[in-house]
């Protein structure tokens, strides 16, 4: 039998037919966690921490094929403050690493260049994506985080993606590095200033 806790007090969830999946538990736990102005922060399955527990595999599991699951919550406006900081960390990262691509191009190191941009991009695209997820989720909850709406961005930085993109297709690193330090990373500054507040670091 499943052991489920919620923090640290064990839960006594029914699962007769043994058909219940973690989806049906988070969806449960979170219609009473709302109410009182809660939701789910982390998730533990068998020991080890679940950071993809949105996605349908994780969501889709039979809780009858786990033997511990433990979920962590969170108060709305800590959970969202913490995940403001975490998208500023995010952002400086990005920005770093965007510096460094730059110097490799100067200095004609462009396989590493190369390897560092594409990984960057990845990274982009999932900040992006987190972002969104974060502000829809703490304007459902009437908590305004960014002082700009993040998807006012969206299409000015796939754009230069876009552009990077045929760049490099065209092998053109004058280019690409000229796209870096004068369209993408000033973007990236403005972005951070406006939707965070902060001076450019």
């Amino acid at each position: 039998m499943t052991e489920i806790y919620l923090d640290e007090t064990k839960l006594d969830f029914t699962d007769e037919d043994k058909k219940a999946t973690v989806f049906d538990l988070i969806n449960s736990l979170e219609k009473e966690l709302h109410k009182e102005r809660h939701l789910v922060a982390a998730v533990e399955m068998d020991g080890s921490l679940v950071p993809d527990w949105h996605s349908k595999e994780v969501a889709d599991a039979l809780l009858s094929e786990k033997k511990v699951i433990k979920i962590f919550t969170s108060a709305m406006n800590e959970f969202f403050l913490s995940s403001l900081e975490h998208s500023k960390e995010y952002l400086n990262t990005i920005k770093s690493n965007i510096e460094n691509i730059v110097k490799l191009l100067r200095s004609g190191n462009e396989e590493h260049a190369h390897f560092m941009l594409s990984k960057t991009l990845d990274d982009i695209r999932q900040w992006i994506k987190t972002v969104d997820v974060i502000n829809k989720g703490a304007m459902s909850d009437n908590i305004t985080l960014f002082k700009q709406d993040p998807s006012k961005y969206h299409s000015r930085i796939l754009k230069n993606m876009e552009e990077m993109k045929k760049a490099q297709e065209n092998q053109d690193m004058v280019l690409l590095g000229d796209l870096l330090e004068y369209e993408v990373m000033p973007l990236f500054e403005e972005i951070e200033k406006e939707m965070f507040g902060e001076e450019n670091s």
